[in-house]
């Protein structure tokens, strides 16, 4: 990887010498055009590396532009066909077609991702969407996982700068959401988005999870004392098993916490205020363009899409991180909790419950509101979800020039499912993460060319 990313700048470096020897013959018979054209002119330069850097990925491609160089095509219908002479599935101009797709995508948007919530599975979503862009995503220089666990700081020395003179388009790293401080890095016009799990899974989820990543905590000491049912030992004595302070704990309200609800030294009190959560649920509201909920997790990426105004294609996921035996335990243990349990939870989790409450409320009356289209773009969505699945399963070495055809609909234009997507897709966020790294550091390294 190394060599080859060396070749590549030795081959840019050659590049740009010999621009750099035609420009000063021109100054020289021109009588020395002005430097903005020159610069203008190693720009165009460099975008065009970039885009022959990234074009060989083929991650997607459009049905409308099939040329008579196409590979071996898989039908969306299960049919192997060879196309040609761009005959392809035609033009959805005429089509009751998706109205987002006449509006300019968004860009800059800001995901907190938080904990035991789903976010594995969206975090690869943003990175791949940036990745196809090119756009600056906001990444720690060392961890893979999160910018700020247990606040909402960033260090300038600990980021990836983004290209000189721009700000960052998409942050999907685990930080506790201040508005305030994350401006000083995107633009004003970035979109906000945040997740929610249902409490009672999440913080079961997260008492496992981190139990077993750290050891000597007070988790992995519930599981230790209590193994028979170790969550509802923890929700009976949460005082003696749940971790200090509250923004290092992953059971105690956390989801609220990073989405920046305030830790002060009176947060058990204010945690139970309905006042207090009342005002923060206001502001949520006036914060977050979209909020995703777990268990309606596909009608969540279809609203997210329409805010966005992305492609149908640009929200396909699967599901990645899962420990079986973990995700057994726990759901296990929540199967063995008695309504008494579940109501100390409530007392426990109250904050969470009344933010969790609300936004899946919010979201089921927007579904609601648009009917039995949104109904058919759902079923859509999980046919072509399902295709890919299949068709990513079965990609091998020797299946490397198949591509899948995904028809245009109501909701979508046609496009084409790539071996490299299938490559793509089924990397983790930590995975993504690194690939995202290498690409913005490469760019970086062309624009000190310039």
């Amino acid at each position: 990887m190394r060599l080859l990313q060396l070749k590549r700048l030795s081959g840019l470096f050659g590049l740009v010498l010999v621009l750099s020897m035609m420009l000063f013959y021109v100054q020289n018979r021109l009588k020395k055009p002005g430097l903005s054209r020159i610069n203008s002119l190693i720009q165009e330069t460099q975008r065009q590396v970039v885009a022959s850097r990234r074009d060989p990925q083929r991650i997607f491609c459009r049905t409308s532009s099939a040329s008579s160089q196409e590979p071996n095509v898989i039908q969306s219908d299960g049919k192997q066909s060879l196309q040609q002479n761009g005959s392809g599935n035609g033009s959805t101009k005429d089509m009751n077609n998706n109205i987002f797709q006449k509006q300019e995508e968004i860009q800059n948007i800001v995901f907190i991702n938080g904990h035991r919530a789903g976010e594995d599975t969206v975090q690869p979503i943003l990175l791949r969407f940036a990745m196809t862009r090119n756009l600056n995503v906001l990444l720690p220089l060392n961890d893979s996982s999160f910018m700020n666990e247990t606040g909402y700081q960033i260090n300038r020395t600990q980021i990836l700068k983004p290209s000189l003179g721009q700000k960052y388009n998409i942050l999907c790293h685990r930080i506790i959401f201040n508005k305030e401080v994350l401006m000083q890095f995107f633009p004003t016009s970035t979109v906000f988005v945040g997740i929610l799990r249902h409490p009672l899974y999440q913080s079961a989820s997260a008492l496992y999870y981190y139990a077993h990543r750290q050891q000597r905590s007070k988790y992995s000491l519930t599981i230790k004392e209590s193994p028979k049912n170790p969550y509802r030992a923890f929700i009976n004595q949460p005082d003696t098993y749940d971790v200090e302070p509250p923004n290092q704990s992953f059971t105690n309200n956390r989801q609220s916490i990073d989405l920046g609800f305030p830790i002060t030294v009176s947060f058990k009190e204010d945690k139970i205020d309905n006042t207090l959560i009342s005002k923060f649920i206001e502001k949520l509201d006036r914060t977050f363009n979209m909020v995703i909920i777990t268990e309606m997790f596909d009608e969540s990426l279809i609203l997210l899409r329409h805010v966005l105004h992305w492609n149908m294609e640009d929200i396909l996921y699967t599901r990645l991180r899962v420990d079986h035996d973990e995700e057994t335990n726990y759901l296990s243990d929540i199967e063995g909790l008695s309504e008494q349990d579940k109501e100390e939870h409530r007392k426990w989790a109250s904050l969470d419950y009344a933010v969790y409450g609300h936004f899946r409320s919010k979201l089921e009356g927007i579904i609601i509101s648009k009917g039995e289209e949104f109904q058919l773009e759902l079923q859509k969505f999980r046919e072509i979800q399902e295709k890919v699945k299949n068709f990513c399963g079965m990609i091998k070495n020797s299946f490397r020039s198949l591509e899948l055809r995904i028809k245009p609909s109501n909701w979508s234009s046609g496009f084409c499912i790539t071996p490299r997507f299938c490559d793509i897709i089924k990397k983790d966020g930590v995975e993504m993460t690194e690939l995202m790294k290498s690409q913005q550091i490469e760019n970086m390294n062309i624009a000190s060319l310039v």
